[in-house]
Order: C-alpha cells, then sequence, then structure tokens
C-alpha cells in the first residue's frame, strides 16, 4: 500500500545528486529506488543533461522501465524497454544550420565542441575533454569534422539535442559572446563549469521535461518532488510541489528549493525517499 506522504513521482537530477563521487549509484541509494518503484509503484525519473545511453545503464541495473528525461528535457522517453528509440514521448532539436554556426565560433577558439542527436556522440577531436566525457559518463565518442557532418545534415534534416563545448573560460567566454549574438538565436547556452558550455533548445527545460512525463502519467505537479543540485535544476526544483535542493548545491540554488537533502556523497537522495516511505 502507498504510504500517504510518498509522493506519485520522483524526479532527480543524475550528477552531483543522484550519484556518488565515483560517479555511480550506491547500493544503499538503488536499494532505496527499487523499493520505491517496486514495492510503492512510484515511478522514480532521472532528469539529467547527459545522453540516453549515459543513463541506460543504471536503469538497468536498477531493473527499471520508468521514463527518462535527457538533454536537459530535449528527449524525453518512457523507458529503456526494447530500444530507446521506441520510446520516444518528446524530441526537440537545434537546426544543423544554427549548430554549424555555433561549432564554427568554437572551433575557431580552439575549444572543444562535441554534438549530440538522440544516441549518436560526435567530437572534433579526441582531446583531454573527450576523455573526460568518456570516463564521466561511460560512452564512446565518435571522433569525426564537426563541420563536415553538419554541412551533411542540413540536406538531411537531422536535428541536434545538445552541442558541447570545452575549453578555457576565456576563450568560452568570447565563444558565448558570439553565440549570443547569432541571429538565429534557437539555442539556450549553460555554463555548468568554467569550462563547459552546453546548447540545447531555447523551447524546453527540465521542467518541461517533468510536465511532459507527468502529463503521459496523468498526475500533477504537486503530486511529484524533484532532486536537483545545479542552476539548470532550478525551474525543476520550483515546478514540482516538492523541490530539494542537495546539500552541496550552490546556495542561489537552496534558495528555490522547499528542503535540503543531504549532499550526493551521503546519499541524499536515499536518505529523502527512505524518510518518505517509512
Amino acid at each position: 500500500m502507498q504510504m500517504t506522504n510518498l509522493p506519485k513521482a520522483v524526479f532527480s537530477d543524475v550528477d552531483g545528486t543522484l550519484l556518488n563521487k565515483e560517479r555511480e549509484i550506491s547500493a544503499f541509494t538503488a536499494e532505496q529506488i527499487q523499493n520505491l518503484v517496486h514495492n510503492h509503484n512510484t515511478p522514480f525519473v532521472m532528469v539529467t543533461a547527459r545522453m540516453p545511453m549515459g543513463v541506460e545503464r543504471f536503469y538497468k541495473s536498477l531493473n527499471m522501465n520508468t521514463p527518462v528525461v535527457c538533454y536537459n528535457g530535449a528527449l524525453v522517453l518512457s523507458s529503456f524497454s526494447n530500444g530507446w528509440e521506441n520510446n520516444v514521448w518528446e524530441s526537440h532539436t537545434l537546426t544543423a544550420q544554427y549548430s554549424l554556426e555555433v561549432a564554427k565560433i568554437a572551433l575557431s577558439q580552439n575549444l572543444h565542441c562535441s554534438i549530440y542527436s538522440g544516441d549518436t556522440w560526435v567530437a572534433n577531436a579526441h582531446d583531454e575533454w573527450t576523455v573526460r566525457e568518456e570516463n564521466n559518463t561511460q560512452c564512446m565518442a565518435t571522433v569525426a569534422s564537426i563541420i563536415e557532418l553538419l554541412s551533411g545534415w542540413i540536406d538531411s534534416g537531422q536535428g541536434i539535442h545538445k552541442i558541447m563545448i570545452m575549453g578555457s573560460p576565456l576563450s568560452i567566454d568570447f565563444a558565448l559572446e558570439k553565440i549570443s549574438h547569432l541571429p538565429n538565436n534557437e539555442g539556450m547556452p549553460y555554463r555548468s563549469k568554467d569550462t563547459y558550455l552546453e546548447i540545447t533548445p531555447k523551447s524546453v527545460s527540465k521542467a518541461d521535461g517533468v510536465k511532459a512525463v507527468l502529463s503521459k502519467l496523468e498526475l500533477s505537479l504537486d503530486e511529484a518532488i524533484a532532486f536537483g543540485d545545479n542552476y539548470n535544476d532550478i525551474d525543476m526544483l520550483k515546478a514540482v510541489g516538492t523541490g530539494y535542493a542537495m546539500e552541496n548545491a550552490p546556495s542561489a540554488v537552496k534558495q528555490y528549493a522547499k528542503h535540503i537533502a543531504p549532499a550526493n556523497t551521503n546519499n541524499g537522495v536515499a536518505q529523502v525517499l527512505l524518510e518518505l516511505m517509512q
């Protein structure tokens, strides 16, 4: 039987929130999520800037067939059952033309540039930035000419879910200024770190991804809770009935949450879930 204080759906950011310092789900956290999903029939939904492949292994290890929100809301999937391609609820992309202009700016500043479309990740070089992301996400990049690839995608109509630019903070500052003045300003740049710039479609956010899932599940925002630790989680924390900012979150993020959960390194999400399920 479901407890009265238990939400109808739980949404959680991944990096810095759900994962520990080894970028894994601890055994204790896995136990609480499985209890929530399998014994209380409450969907646990990961909401992340990652590509599908970057979170699929977590869903499989937890034996979950619940929805997932990727690319900060640009791609919403019902589950990973029988391949994510067959489970797309919503997909919002950047045009190849816009992405090409962004890539030209990034490469002119000698910055790393990666583009993501579905489970395709293409990097302009197998450099330190690519290796770092491969280690962080356990996904492998395809190395190719971004300019040539995007030029071909313009003709085919292929869309891009995310552009990631990495490099020195000063070079990213310069690139961001130029990108913000592009005539076709369809992207939403997000500075996840001083050395990271991620661009997803302006029309979507993590909150939009949460709303899409809840609409499909026929649940309201008030019936959901969410966990997050970074600036791109704020809209999600504000949108749901109860938002939890992690103890390790910046103070500017914490002010938008109703509660503070213990840090990700202290199984914060799991501690809150355990309390709610008692």
